[in-house]
């Protein structure tokens, strides 16, 4: 894991407000060499949902794959909990034990990352798959009271 050393760490401006760590090491690496990371199984993978429905015959459907990634979200193991239900919701659309328990892992994803960006992310998943996407993409009538709302002085 990479992480940043103690004289940078400490600086508030260093703080992984915006983006991440993780997430700005790899936007250079491809910046400089590309999105390919050296493993030839990542140039021309499965579509999503022909994958998902792979990985869930070998995991024997969909309620074992919940069942796993329950017991993984129990352990507190959110990464690996969001992995397994991204393969069951992509390879039972229709599974909504899926779909919950993967809204309530991005939940729990947003509400520990200290990136905005990455917890926006995270929530605004976690609402769509309660709700399922917009209706009519995204309401922009609430930003004229929020602009009101905004101090432009210090």
């Amino acid at each position: 894991m990479v992480k940043l050393p103690a004289s940078l760490a400490s600086h508030f401006g260093a703080r992984g407000y915006y983006g991440d760590l993780r997430h700005n090491v790899k936007a250079v690496y491809q910046l400089y060499l590309g999105a390919y990371d050296g493993n030839p199984a990542n140039l021309n993978p499965l579509p999503p949902q022909e994958s998902a429905k792979r990985y869930l015959e070998l995991l024997g459907g969909a309620d074992k794959a919940v069942a796993a990634a329950q017991a993984a979200f129990d352990k507190g193991d959110f990464r690996w909990a969001a992995e397994l239900l991204n393969h069951a919701v992509f390879g039972a659309p229709d599974s909504k034990a899926a779909k919950e328990l993967l809204a309530r892992t991005y939940d729990q994803m947003g509400y520990m990352s200290e990136a905005a960006t990455w917890r926006n992310s995270y929530l605004t998943a976690a609402t769509e798959l309660r709700e399922g996407p917009p209706k009519k993409g995204v309401d922009r009538s609430f930003l004229i009271d929020m602009l009101y709302e905004t101090p432009v002085e210090r």
